[in-house]
Parts: C-alpha cells; structure tokens; sequence
C-alpha cells in the first residue's frame, strides 16, 4: 500500500493529467480543404487561370484529439494577402468560394474568432490551357526554284 505522502502524490499527478486532457480537448486547429466544380479534393490551392478554375474553400476545425468541432460560420474571417491573384467570396454556411485573377502565389487565411484557431495556406495561380484549341505557327513558304534539264 501507499503511504500517506505517495497517496497525495498519486493525486496530484492525477490532476495535472485531468488539466492536461483538458487541454487536449480544447486545443483547436483549423485547416482549409479545397475542391473543384466536380467536388474533387485539390491539394495545395492550385488554380489556372484559363480556363478559370473557381475552388470552394471549406473550413475544417478539429479538437485536440482529432474530433471535429463545429465551427460557428459567423465566427469566421477569411483573406488574401494579394487580392490581385485571387478574390473571394464568403457564404453564410462558412465556406468560401475562391476565383482565379491573375497569374501568381499569395496567402490564404483564415481565422474563427471565437476560438482563435487559424490558418494560413499558400494559393497558386497558374495559366493554364484553353481545352480544343490548336497552336498554328506561321511561316514563309519555301521559295520555288526552277528545274532544268
């Protein structure tokens, strides 16, 4: 058995591991998940520009221990850093739809002020490619030279 002074230490190191579940529990992380028009997952905020390439940007918070926590979509705020790559366009549901503008990278943010968790991820604008289209380089014709026998 313990005595009395190993029983209270017992005790306190029960504490101090409540605490830190506690803490676990509240400790907040959000992340941003990107997908296409068809609903395709795209990794690392990639757009094109031509054709424009529109990604909805749904935020993700998490609790310490991996459960996802509902976020209260008034509560969040969301920027670019350069708002001549990219524009956005809040929904009242918390996501936000993101639109191609130029060719170029600038940060993405995103903040629940309620929790305090935030994000910041890097969006890349690249230019991308007409689809049925046909490059045609023009040349001078070979000059004709005259055959004789």
């Amino acid at each position: 058995m313990f005595n009395k002074e190993e029983l209270h230490a017992l005790h306190e190191i029960r504490d101090i591991l409540k605490n830190i579940f506690k803490l676990l529990q509240n400790d907040l992380s959000l992340d941003i998940v990107f997908t296409n028009s068809k609903g395709d997952i795209v990794m690392d905020a990639q757009f094109t520009l031509t054709p424009s390439t529109p990604l909805l940007a749904t935020p993700v918070e998490k609790k310490g221990d991996g459960t996802v926590f509902q976020y209260d979509p008034t509560q969040l705020v969301y920027s670019v850093k350069d708002p001549t790559i990219v524009s956005f366009a809040e929904n009242a549901d918390g996501t936000a739809l993101f639109t191609p503008l130029a060719v170029g990278s600038t940060l993405v943010g995103l903040v629940d002020k309620a929790t305090g968790a935030q994000v910041v991820v890097n969006a890349t604008v690249t230019q991308g490619t007409l689809p049925n289209t046909l490059d045609i380089t023009w040349s001078a014709p070979p000059v004709a030279t005259a055959k004789t026998t």
